[in-house]
């Protein structure tokens, strides 16, 4: 452990030391905001074997839904299952009350296909790796009553349903929990 004006720095906190932080944090935040509702969402797409072979994984939260991750095995790209998972998200979120979307992409995935769903950059990161761009990107959702927000997956691929949506509390929400962190803190420190 190194230590910094007397403070202990340590870099390989246990998980009881990083509960604390997110617990000060919530907190804090509790006292100056609404509660946030968090909820994951999550959508996957598998073969007629159950091989996943697409899927978004998400949250909403303060009346906003996040993408974290969106990804379609390649041979299917194009395919319009991009689109789907996107638009069956969009319409969960708005089923939950939210109204606007954001997300990020890089300069070598998705911004184009991010930006014909309707979402536009808010901010962007140069360099980030070297040579490429870091995009943020939000997106007013459609609340009217017929709720028609996006693509579905139909007719059902393969025969069956190829969709499956969790709110699973294991790997995938800390993994979610952990990327949603450095969001929060940004909101904390007034970025």
């Amino acid at each position: 452990m190194d230590s910094v004006d007397g403070l202990a720095v340590d870099t390989t906190p246990d998980a009881d030391a990083i509960q604390a932080v997110e617990d000060a944090l919530t907190a804090y935040n509790r006292a100056h905001a609404p509660e946030d509702a968090f909820q994951p969402l999550h959508i996957v797409v598998r073969d007629p074997r159950g091989h996943i072979v697409g899927g978004l994984l998400g949250a909403t939260y303060w009346g906003w839904l996040v993408v974290e991750t969106l990804w379609v095995v390649e041979g299917l790209r194009g395919g319009g299952y991009g689109r789907a998972l996107l638009g069956m998200a969009e319409r969960e979120a708005v089923q939950r009350g939210c109204h606007h979307a954001h997300l990020s992409t890089m300069s070598f995935q998705a911004r184009p296909f991010y930006e014909q769903a309707g979402y536009t950059v808010f901010g962007t990161l140069h360099d980030l790796p070297q040579g490429h761009d870091r995009y943020f990107m939000h997106k007013a959702l459609n609340t009217d009553a017929d709720g028609a927000t996006g693509a579905r997956l139909t007719p059902m691929l393969w025969g069956r349903s190829t969709t499956q949506q969790t709110l699973d509390e294991r790997a995938p929400r800390r993994r979610l929990r952990r990327g949603l962190r450095h969001r929060r803190r940004w909101l904390h420190m007034g970025g």
